[in-house]
């Protein structure tokens, strides 16, 4: 799948994301799959504060923890 694709199928998905995010506040997967989604946009800022809630949301979680540290987030 070529790059262009990818950012038109994320932009399609992130409406989902968005609902999801809201009727399921405290899950950490869904936090980390909205984070990646916004990255694979472009939309770098609001993609890793996603997945610093996911983090949050789950201290355990070692994708969303290897994300931040890929891109130096605190």
């Amino acid at each position: 799948m070529s790059e262009t694709s990818k950012k038109k199928k994320g932009k399609e998905a992130l409406e989902f994301f968005i609902i999801n995010t809201e009727l399921y506040p405290n899950s950490s997967n869904v936090f980390d799959s909205y984070g990646e989604c916004l990255l694979l946009i472009g939309k770098e800022k609001e993609g890793l504060a996603a997945y610093k809630r996911s983090l949050e949301l789950d201290p355990k979680n070692m994708n969303a923890d290897k994300i931040l540290k890929k891109y130096n987030y605190n």
